[in-house]
């Protein structure tokens, strides 16, 4: 290509380094919480409705979060590091539970990452190994929730939907409504 009397030099074009994956990221984790907390058929932490990392009204941001009808809550916290989970610990809905979402609590990390011993009282844990595959280590047990913290998260929840004015829920309005 010729600018002003110069020939201008050809470009060369710089291959794109790919980053090799170094082990489970957060995402990968949330991505594998919700899949898991999905497929828990008959489970009493079974919840259809299924959020991950949804910033919402409140002070908790559950990294995955499910509801069911029969008011059943179940929180996943996701942690890649041992000092996030440490970090964990410290928040104050975790060091007075009855202040957390979620009548059963998960943590999903990879597997080894947390010990049983590590866990806080009635929380259940969720291994994912290398390949991605998750499982169960320990169930939890069910204990009190804030329904507060919730219920205000559902209603921020519903109200971006509104707002969005989503095509399914329009057309579910002017059928039934």
């Amino acid at each position: 290509m010729e600018i002003r009397g110069r020939i201008k030099p050809k470009r060369k074009v710089r291959k794109k380094r790919v980053a090799k994956k170094k082990g489970l990221t957060h995402k990968d984790l949330v991505v594998k919480g919700i899949k898991w907390l999905r497929s828990q058929n008959g489970k009493p932490w079974n919840t259809p409705v299924v959020f991950g990392e949804m910033v919402a009204m409140g002070i908790e941001i559950p990294d995955v979060i499910g509801f069911s009808s029969g008011g059943n809550s179940t929180l996943i916290e996701c942690k890649t590091s041992k000092s996030d989970f440490k970090r964990d610990k410290k928040k104050m809905f975790r060091s007075v539970p009855q202040m957390g979402m979620g009548k059963y609590r998960f943590y999903m990390c990879p597997t080894g990452l947390i010990e049983k011993e590590d866990l806080p009282d009635s929380w259940g844990l969720i291994y994912v190994n290398e390949r991605g595959t998750v499982k169960l280590i320990i169930k939890p047990k069910a204990q009190y929730c804030n329904l507060k913290a919730e219920h205000s998260y559902m209603y921020s929840i519903m109200r971006r939907t509104y707002k969005k004015k989503n095509n399914e829920i329009q057309t579910f309005f002017r059928r039934y409504t």
